[in-house]
């Protein structure tokens, strides 16, 4: 099919405009607007999958990611979005093999190489992340991303001065670098700086009203503030840190544990305790399930009322 390939450009730099400024759903607009020219492009459905990846909607992504790759199976960037759905997936070892084979595609691309630093860093592979965020420094020296990337690593390690230096730096090249607030909001909340901490997760969320970090960052705030809340999302952040096959093993070994030992209880003549155990998991249940609603309203809430200082 003949296209106008100056129309796909134009749509093309649209498209990366709006991405880079958190406006996802203009930025995918541009993207369909070019692909109803140009349907076949590889490229341009793996550019719409990125996109769908920032707004979690996955099964979307890895449709227009798998797709995107196998119309341009030789494409570094292809292979780059995918890895990183993977990443999102938490299929770290394919989302490896691709980053590899798109940095393998293109060595001296920054961007390929910040997101293969991500996964290692999520394997606990430090000394191979930092290895990789400095050959892609050394490519990239103004790269904001690749600094924030360096800030987060240090952020793993808890060494938060260090961390928070290099998300100065990243904010001082774009002062609206999402990756760099929400990462000096995480150390300035360890820091107990708590307002100060709540200005840059809303500073970020006023970009990207969506922006799935900056509203985990919105939460941490928040259970660090109310106990009852906090209990909650931790043990549910606890829960789902893991494989979900890990999460029901843990559910399923705990719901055992507690009927055993309410049997046990019955057997040994202590009824009264058993009915406490049995009524405690009942309430454990019960709180698991109110708790997201709870816990939503009370965010909803904190979204609706805090306002940035001006003079931030």
């Amino acid at each position: 099919m003949d296209y106008d390939d100056n129309s796909i450009d134009n749509l093309i730099e649209q498209a990366s405009q709006r991405y880079r400024y958190g406006d996802y759903n203009g930025g995918i607009e541009a993207l369909k607007a070019a692909l109803s020219i140009a349907p076949n492009n590889g490229v341009l459905h793996s550019y719409l999958s990125f996109g769908l990846i920032k707004q979690k909607r996955i099964f979307a992504a890895e449709y227009e990611a798998k797709l995107g790759l196998e119309l341009d199976p030789n494409s570094a960037y292809a292979h780059y979005v995918l890895g990183c759905l993977l990443h999102v997936k938490k299929d770290y070892q394919a989302a490896l093999t691709h980053l590899e084979q798109a940095i393998a595609l293109e060595p001296e691309n920054p961007s390929f190489l910040e997101a293969l630093s991500a996964v290692l860093l999520d394997k606990g592979r430090l000394e191979e992340a930092k290895s990789t965020l400095t050959r892609a420094l050394e490519i990239a020296p103004d790269d904001p991303d690749v600094l924030a990337k360096f800030g987060d690593l240090w952020l793993n390690l808890n060494d938060l001065n260090q961390a928070q230096a290099y998300y100065n730096e990243a904010l001082m090249i774009e002062p609206q670098h999402s990756g760099s607030l929400i990462g000096k909001g995480h150390c300035l909340l360890r820091q107990g700086e708590i307002t100060e901490s709540k200005e840059h997760a809303i500073w970020a969320l006023q970009q990207d009203p969506n922006d799935h970090n900056a509203l985990t960052l919105l939460t941490n705030i928040k259970a660090r503030q109310n106990a009852a809340m906090g209990v909650w999302w931790r043990l549910n952040t606890w829960l789902i840190s893991g494989s979900n096959t890990r999460t029901i093993l843990l559910l399923i070994t705990a719901y055992i544990v507690f009927r055993v030992f309410a049997i046990g209880l019955d057997d040994a003549g202590f009824e009264t305790i058993s009915s406490v155990v049995s009524m405690l998991w009942l309430g454990i249940v019960a709180y698991m399930w109110v708790g997201p609603v709870w816990f939503d309203k009370k965010l909803k809430a904190e979204l609706e009322t805090v306002t940035l200082d001006k003079t931030f």
